[in-house]
């Protein structure tokens, strides 16, 4: 049931998939079987490891791609949902499989965090990335990219004069993303780890900036921007 032959049949049915349907078909019959092939990726007596490996590389490296089968129906938040709940279930074989599509993955969890439908998912397994790989992201360049693009939807800055914006996005989902982006930060080279951590606090400082500025005109343009942010 959760053999080479049935990863290969999910691979075959995300080939053929004519519409996001059965495409998030295909994903979620993947996502079922994550803890058993996990299992057996990381067990060296399993004689079909290797080949369990490399099919789950082969599909995770279509599912990352922006020109992969199953990248094609990402436009949809239900199948947003599932592939971001998909590669959060198989964190675990990120971290053990340094050829994975790590970045590629994670371009695809901030193009979640864009749909409300997908936010949670998004979220937590942006986080468990971030935790479980952060030693294989710990360059600057490569921090400030996924924060500026997780800001956008976790912590918009209000444009000059303007009061900041409510964020529709729960709580929790937020703090997962800054969570997952901090434990990076932490692995920076020692020089880069202050510059950086003032720059992922500085969207949600010019938020407040924004609210305190307004003053007695936050109620009417921000109020539910103002309460979000004493949360």
């Amino acid at each position: 049931m959760t053999g080479t032959t049935y990863l290969s049949s999910i691979q075959d049915s995300i080939n053929s998939a004519q519409s996001w349907q059965q495409a998030e078909a295909a994903l979620y019959c993947l996502k079922a079987v994550a803890r058993p092939v996990k299992n057996h990726v990381t067990n060296t007596a399993y004689q079909h490891a290797a080949q369990t490996s490399e099919l789950l590389m082969a599909l995770f490296t279509d599912l990352c791609s922006p020109q992969g089968r199953a990248a094609a129906y990402l436009s949809s938040p239900y199948t947003c949902a599932t592939a971001a709940s998909l590669i959060g279930a198989y964190a675990p074989w990120f971290d053990v499989t340094p050829a994975a599509p790590l970045e590629g993955a994670l371009r695809l969890l901030l193009h979640a965090l864009g749909f409300p439908y997908s936010w949670h998912a998004a979220a937590g397994a942006f986080k468990a990335l971030c935790m479980r790989c952060a030693s294989r992201l710990s360059s600057a360049p490569l921090l400030q990219g996924l924060a500026s693009v997780a800001d956008g939807a976790i912590a918009p800055v209000p444009q000059a004069g303007q009061v900041a914006a409510y964020v529709p996005m729960p709580l929790e989902d937020r703090q997962a993303v800054v969570e997952g982006l901090a434990r990076v930060a932490t692995l920076l080279p020692v020089q880069d780890v202050l510059d950086n951590a003032l720059n992922l606090q500085q969207p949600h400082l010019a938020r407040t900036q924004s609210i305190i500025t307004h003053g007695s005109t936050t109620a009417a343009r921000g109020g539910a921007a103002a309460k979000q942010l004493l949360q």
